[in-house]
């Protein structure tokens, strides 16, 4: 079994380490606004200290504003990192493979809690290497763990409160899970936004979890333990996050997510094609006129496209359609095997309580708000056509697909495996490696 680990992880480190390593900074085929965030470890890296927004080192010419904005976190370990490899080199390549080599690093942690979270979730080692694999090595995450930004962290994070409250559900509340759970809370909190709903997630199942019917038979609403280990999570994610939301209240004038100062300098220095007046709201659409424009332009195959895989700024580093049919396949296979499970489940009336119900719903929560957020983004700051934005629903989106598969034939949940190793493999040596020349 141990020889599975060591493979799957060095898998992850061949395919993410060659991303890594040969990828260019600027150009076509340059990750998405890296040049943008990598100004801020930069800055830390000279100065050794966080910039407030506003100087131009940092600003992004285009935009107006500056990535610091935005949570931070990440780029601060990478400006650490930076200056540690700095006392043996000053090689600008070298310094940018350092500060990519941090979030390889935060994909190879979550490439092993997903390896214990499929353990947890499914009882068929088959099952378990489907839903490792099918988020492990899911191209486009494997892409946003090869480069500068905050994607990465963000990812680690809901794997560790996915895998937190699945272990809180299963063996009771207990000081490790709580570890867990306040670690993935406060880097989710200090890396993107659009993951915010594993937050909201995290906090109603956790109260839910002291309620009546629990493992230790509990007829009332255990306060004494909500109170006991609801008060050390609680305290580590404020301990954890609070310097960085004080920092910005301070540096931004009460603006503590950064976006009104970020609309402000947007205004005062970006260029005229990312001004309000050119967004769908500037354009006098509604959020549904703006929806079914988005449907005339094909959005959603385009979403579902750049999801599977599409790397490189204008996202066209691609592979032919072949290799989106067979993802496709394997997707549309898990989901279609998930609704006849519901379906053979509400038909039978099995009973499964309350909680359940409430777990699974806080999953869809998860996987539907990065897309309500997206459009959001859509309609009132700037289109764009990027499925990576959607790549925080992974992990609960793969729980059901690996579920929907699991009932099925087991030669075609192998069958789905070898499709999702193959695919990365030739993503990575096929497709991207060529186009980064």
């Amino acid at each position: 079994m141990k020889w599975k680990l060591i493979a799957y992880l060095a898998g992850y480190l061949i395919l993410v380490v060659s991303l890594a390593a040969v990828q260019p900074i600027t150009g076509d085929a340059s990750p998405p606004d890296e040049g943008g965030r990598y100004l801020i470890p930069q800055y830390i890296y000279h100065y050794g200290e966080l910039p407030a927004g506003s100087e131009e080192e940092v600003r992004i010419s285009s935009y107006g504003f500056s990535y610091i904005l935005y949570n931070a976190f990440p780029y601060i370990v990478m400006g650490l990192a930076m200056q540690a490899a700095g006392l043996f080199t000053s090689d600008p390549s070298a310094l940018l493979l350092t500060a990519r080599m941090v979030n390889v690093l935060s994909g190879l942690a979550m490439a092993a809690v997903i390896y214990r979270l499929g353990s947890l979730l499914f009882r068929k080692e088959r099952d378990q290497w489907l839903f490792r694999l099918a988020v492990t090595f899911q191209p486009m995450n494997l892409y946003v763990h090869s480069y500068v930004n905050t994607d990465s962290f963000c990812m680690l994070s809901t794997a560790l409160i996915v895998y937190a409250l699945v272990t809180l559900y299963r063996d009771g509340p207990g000081i490790r899970g709580c570890l867990v759970l306040a670690a993935g809370v406060i880097l989710c909190a200090l890396s993107y936004y659009s993951a915010y709903g594993y937050i909201f997630a995290a906090v109603a199942l956790f109260i839910a979890c002291f309620a009546a019917g629990n493992r230790d038979g509990a007829k009332r609403y255990n306060m004494k333990g909500f109170l006991k280990y609801g008060g050390l999570t609680a305290g580590l994610v404020l301990a954890g996050i609070s310097w960085w939301f004080i920092r910005q209240g301070i540096v931004l004038q009460g603006d503590f997510l950064g976006l009104r100062t970020r609309d402000e300098m947007t205004a005062a220095y970006g260029i005229a094609s990312v001004q309000k007046s050119n967004t769908f709201a500037g354009q006098g659409y509604t959020f549904f006129g703006m929806t079914g424009e988005m449907i005339r332009r094909r959005l959603p195959l385009k979403l579902a496209g750049t999801l599977i895989a599409a790397y490189g700024s204008p996202m066209t580093v691609r592979p032919a359609g072949w290799f989106y049919i067979l993802y496709a396949l394997v997707w549309g296979t898990g989901c279609a095997g998930c609704l006849a499970i519901l379906i053979r489940t509400r038909t039978r009336r099995e009973k499964r309580g309350w909680k359940p119900r409430l777990f699974h719903g806080c999953m869809l929560f998860c996987i539907v708000l990065p897309l309500l957020l997206f459009l959001k983004y859509c309609y009132s700051y700037d289109y764009q056509e990027q499925g990576r934005y959607l790549l925080p629903a992974l992990v609960p989106a793969m729980i059901y697909v690996t579920k929907g598969i699991s009932r099925l034939p087991r030669w075609i949940s192998y069958s789905c495996s070898a499709v999702i190793v193959f695919c990365a493999a030739w993503q990575v040596f096929a497709v991207a490696l060529p186009a980064f020349g």
